[in-house]
């Protein structure tokens, strides 16, 4: 046969039949008009019918995946001679994505592999490339080593048809997703002689879109500081966050819960921000399923004014009514004296969210914290400056250092014996991005006027708690005390020699505390 005895002009009918849900059928066809070769035709045949369906979680989420034997067949019709085939010569197809109008599933996630040969025999002699998964690139499934002998002028080619499964199949909506094989039949140059589409079907039955699903929340109790230990170790206030989860009839899995701060913690002149707040799962308190079933864990979650997973992809969907109890944590430390006293409230949104990432529903809680100690209720501590500035102007500055002393700066009024502590708020001092460690400034005192049994530590200054205070109260000319503070940074520091020019600081922080 030569060229010229090709095909030189292909026209196609393609007809469209109805699908039958029975059987599974959809058959499309092509037919050459005029002149001679070779035309193709193919069907989709599943056997058994629902070889594709996948009706439960389990059959979404298998990696096995479902395997649809001979279900594709490729027919060969030989017009002319029927030595139409050449060393050389391919069968290709190509896939879209499988669809069901709103949403799709990758081509990527179905393969098709060469099963058998049907029809009438002799067959031409042929390799195949094996299994392979679709794409829209056309991919070579069976490569022809020469033309049947004698010649055949009809055969079939079938192939099964195999789809993953994983979470690609947790799709928002159920259906018949559609993708269109078309196979191509192409000469040693790759050029196509003839080509048929076939229609291909998975039938998705497993709704995971979580639909329907409302959320409720409520917070008790409230975590109180009272104490400064409290104040400085923090504060868990267990199953104190309530979230309720009410199906409404959906059946979904892979479903997580999300949580954002919309700004931060205010009593209504200071604020916290939100990162100091955690929350963490503590149990399932109503309904179903259990916290092993979802596999969610206890480790706390950080607040953010970003949405950050209190519970990432649920392995068990929810039966009925069901409230999850979260444990309230907030973080100690010296912001928490810095932020004065009262209750700090935040609106915090909970956001429930399918498994393919689309929201669902959403609720808000106003979350809140009390802060009531004041130091001492029967104690007064003030200072009569609200700031200290050591500068390094000269040469001077740098080799014989920096000292001010503020007269009568701090003023106590108390009852009982007590002690005064002193710290940073954190342990650098800051200008940007650059630092100073706080460690830098020596801070020392006396009373004034001076009283015997009163005792006065010298400290360079940390961020930890550093006693620099002690009065007896030995009698009542002790009540009411003034101290002379000196802040003060030693000549010949390297560090500050170092240091880039600019306006570092800090806060530091007074504590009376009784003895």
């Amino acid at each position: 046969m030569t060229k010229k005895n090709l095909i030189t002009e292909v026209l196609f009918f393609v007809a469209v039949f109805m699908i039958n849900n029975a059987t599974g059928q959809i058959k499309l066809g092509a037919k050459p008009v005029g002149g001679s070769g070779a035309s193709l035709s193919a069907s989709f045949n599943p056997s058994p019918y629902d070889a594709l369906h996948f009706d439960t979680y389990s059959d979404c989420i298998n990696t096995a995946g479902k395997t649809a034997s001979q279900a594709v067949i490729v027919a060969y019709s030989i017009s002319g001679n029927g030595n139409y085939v050449g060393n050389g010569y391919t069968l290709k197809v190509s896939s879209t994505s499988f669809t069901n109008g709103s949403s799709s599933i990758p081509a990527q996630y179905v393969s098709i592999a060469f099963n058998s040969y049907g029809g009438n025999s002799p067959f031409p002699p042929t390799t195949s490339t094996g299994s392979f998964s679709l794409s829209s690139t056309p991919t070579t499934a069976i490569n022809f080593t020469g033309p049947a002998s004698p010649p055949s002028y009809y055969y079939t080619q079938l192939f099964d048809v195999h789809v993953a499964g994983g979470n690609q199949l947790l799709v928002p909506t159920t259906g018949n997703y559609t993708g269109t094989l078309t196979f191509s039949f192409c000469d040693a140059s790759g050029n196509v002689q003839s080509s048929a589409d076939v229609s291909v079907i998975i039938e998705i039955g497993f709704s995971n879109s979580c639909s329907g699903v409302s959320l409720a929340t409520g917070e008790y109790p409230v975590p109180n500081f009272t104490t400064y230990t409290q104040i400085q170790s923090g504060q868990t206030a267990t199953d104190a966050v309530h979230v309720q989860y009410t199906p409404n009839g959906a059946n979904c899995i892979g479903w997580s819960l999300k949580v954002r701060a919309n700004g931060n913690f205010s009593n209504g002149t200071n604020s916290i921000t939100p990162d100091h707040i955690s929350l963490a799962f503590n149990n399932v308190s109503t309904g179903s399923p259990s916290a092993a079933a979802i596999g969610v864990t206890n480790t706390p979650v950080a607040l953010s004014t970003s949405d950050v997973t209190l519970i990432n992809n649920s392995q068990a969907a929810f039966s009925v009514y069901t409230e999850h109890q979260f444990d309230m944590i907030v973080a100690g430390g010296n912001y928490l004296l810095l932020a004065g006293s009262g209750t700090f409230t935040c609106t915090l949104t909970f956001s429930i969210y399918n498994a393919s990432g689309t929201l669902v529903a959403t609720q808000t809680l106003n979350a809140s914290f009390v802060i009531s100690y004041t130091n001492s209720s029967s104690a007064t501590m003030s200072l009569a400056h609200t700031s200290v500035s050591l500068p390094f102007t000269t040469n001077t500055d740098y080799v014989n250092g920096v000292s001010v002393t503020q007269t009568q700066e701090l003023y106590v009024k108390a009852f009982n014996s007590y002690q005064i502590i002193a710290k940073t708020e954190d342990a650098n001092l800051t200008n940007g991005a650059h630092t100073i460690p706080v460690s830098v400034i020596h801070l020392s005192n006396a009373a004034n006027p001076a009283k015997a049994g009163i005792v006065s530590t010298a400290i360079n200054l940390t961020d930890g708690d550093q006693q620099i205070i002690t009065n007896p109260l030995t009698n009542s000319t002790y009540q009411e005390q003034y101290y002379d503070l000196t802040y003060s940074i030693p000549g010949g520091n390297t560090t500050i020699a170092a240091a880039s020019g600019g306006t570092y600081t800090t806060d530091i922080i007074y504590v009376l505390l009784p003895n």
